[in-house]
């Protein structure tokens, strides 16, 4: 084989690797895309979750509850690291769904 024919061969097998590599791009960004709507979707279930619980005990929610409640959750913090600490050998620091 000559150098035209080997030159012609490595710029077929050249133009099918970069032809691979953005077809994995493009499937790369698109599981990017996926994968931000699936933490985002995570995420948002969780805040209802969180906010539905706070109505529940406190109906709705006005700044000035909102405010109040900052103020308790910041004074209380602590209880809620010591509770993480003791999930391991506490049931009743475990959520329901098996998270801490």
């Amino acid at each position: 084989m000559g150098w035209k024919e080997t030159i012609e061969k490595l710029e077929k097998e050249l133009e099918k690797i970069e032809e691979k590599e953005k077809k994995i791009s493009e499937n790369k960004k698109e599981v990017r895309a996926k994968l931000a709507a699936a933490k985002k979707g995570q995420e948002a279930e969780k805040n209802k979750k969180i906010a539905s619980l706070i109505e529940g005990q406190l109906g709705d929610l006005s700044d000035e509850k909102l405010d109040m409640l900052k103020l308790i959750l910041e004074d209380n913090a602590s209880v809620f690291h010591i509770g993480r600490e003791q999930a391991g050998s506490d049931p009743q620091w475990k959520g329901g769904d098996g998270e801490t």
